[in-house]
């Protein structure tokens, strides 16, 4: 059998008609339908299509096609009324006709709505967000080494620090939400944003306020705003990392706490994949790229907040490591050379880890320029998109929903127009994150260190010999 030829035979997933002539015409209808291929007597091309959709790591699944059909151009001998269940039958009728002619196949109406390495570690980049952690716990642990040298760390602290990480991370979180709640709606129009974007606005309105108490990465299949799952999942960890460094103050009492948290990090993922049967890494298929939010390793493993204690851990432990380096001068120059379900949950719970190891080290080396390419991360202009990021990151989904939600027609995906879409989407997350930062971020953020700034300066001028004294 010809793979290629067989292939051409197939109907197309996606095809659209052109919506703005289609609008412009009296009584002008456009449905976005999802429907699948189904027969009342053999056929050799369904045959085809249900083998060659079978393999969904790969493919897409060509028995289930979303088509944006002009009712009032392509069935207008099928319309009787513009009810929705009526539109379902018109839909089915046209498509039946139509799809029986060309391919002698019907068509059943779900709801008419308005092996490459390279591939592999497209699909497979969720793991980059490791870093995230890692650098979150690293910074946590140097910063409350710095305060432990000036003052003693206790247990009244820890909700302190709780309320500092919430204060700092809320204001904007609370303003996108609220604009996603409220206007986003309003942002754009097309055949796509029902699907696109409204979705996501009626979830906001139920599960938003699980947003403002940083546990929604615990709540599945809702897709408001859900990159946020790792502010959340962060947010869980810190208060977590908080609690360890207050009760861990020795060497050995960290290297005792760490060890066995490090551990229960490493087996409830593999718990996870085990028991409910998940894939060992959240690889985004062509299928499920377009509804992760309801993939189960998504839910169940990838977002929660106890499945990705081990790299914040180790971040937490290159970060005393590095301090107590800086601390004791210790000469680093000689260190420049740096020389089926079983196996799945191993795979599941080391992963992660590994490739934490390998940004540790990566961080380790830059701090103290192990490596020539460390000129390059020390460069000044980052500072610039490092005070930008969090607003980037908080928007950036709101950008590509919008943009998906407006597109009328189809485009042709390559990798050049992978990089120009992904490219884009960060030039512009970072363009519209700036009046963000300026209005919202920065001014909380000030206003956040005003009480602590007067206080310093009162303790100071307190302080004997600090020329204030009464001769």
């Amino acid at each position: 059998m010809d793979i290629d030829t067989e292939y051409s035979k197939m109907p197309p997933i996606f095809k659209m008609d052109l919506y703005e002539n289609c609008l412009t015409k009296p009584n002008g209808i456009y449905c976005l339908a999802d429907f699948v291929l189904v027969t009342d007597t053999e056929s050799d091309l369904l045959n085809f299509i249900q083998d060659y959709s079978s393999n969904t790591q790969m493919h897409f699944n060509h028995t289930r096609l979303r088509h944006g059909v002009c009712v009032t151009d392509r069935c207008s001998q099928f319309v009787h009324n513009t009810t929705r269940e009526d539109l379902k039958t018109t839909l089915e009728g046209c498509l039946n006709a139509s799809y029986w002619k060309n391919y002698k196949l019907k068509t059943k109406v779900s709801d008419p709505m308005y092996g490459n390495f390279w591939n592999y570690i497209i699909l497979n980049g969720t793991l980059v967000i490791q870093i995230f952690f890692i650098m979150s716990g690293f910074l946590l642990a140097y910063k409350m080494e710095v305060i432990a040298a000036k003052v003693n760390l206790t247990w009244k602290k820890i909700h302190v620090g709780i309320l500092l990480i919430y204060i700092r991370l809320t204001p904007l979180y609370a303003f996108v939400l609220l604009f996603s709640i409220t206007w986003l709606r309003f942002c754009g129009s097309g055949p796509l944003w029902q699907m696109a974007v409204a979705s996501e606005i009626e979830d906001c309105r139920s599960y938003g306020w699980t947003h403002l108490l940083f546990i929604n990465n615990y709540f599945d299949n809702n897709r408001c705003m859900v990159q946020t799952w790792y502010v959340a999942a962060n947010f869980q960890l810190l208060v977590l990392g908080y609690i360890i460094c207050v009760l861990a103050k020795t060497p050995t009492a960290r290297k005792t706490v760490f060890g066995i948290v490090f551990i229960i990090g490493v087996i409830l993922p593999g718990v996870h994949t085990y028991y409910q049967n998940l894939d060992a890494v959240m690889l985004l298929s062509p299928e499920i790229i377009n509804t992760f939010s309801t993939l189960p390793t998504f839910n169940n493993v990838y977002k929660r907040g106890h499945t990705n204690i081990p790299n914040f851990i180790m971040g937490i432990a290159l970060g005393y490591y590095t301090y107590n380096c800086h601390k004791n001068n210790i000469d680093m120059e000689k260190y420049k050379i740096i020389v089926s379900q079983i196996i799945k949950a191993l795979y599941a719970g080391f992963i992660k880890p590994i490739f934490g190891l390998c940004i540790c080290t990566m961080i380790f080396g830059s701090i103290f320029k192990i490596e020539s390419f460390t000129s390059l991360l020390h460069w000044d202009g980052w500072q610039i998109p490092a005070q930008l990021t969090y607003s980037a990151y908080i928007i950036h989904v709101h950008l590509i929903r919008v943009m998906a939600g407006i597109g009328t027609t189809l485009n042709d995906v390559n990798y050049i127009y992978m990089l120009q879409i992904g490219f884009g989407t960060i030039l512009l997350s970072y363009l519209i994150s700036i009046p963000f930062w300026v209005l919202v971020e920065r001014p909380f953020a000030e206003l956040l260190k005003l009480p602590f700034t007067i206080r310093n300066e009162k303790e100071l001028g307190a302080a004997p010999g600090n020329g204030n004294d009464d001769d």
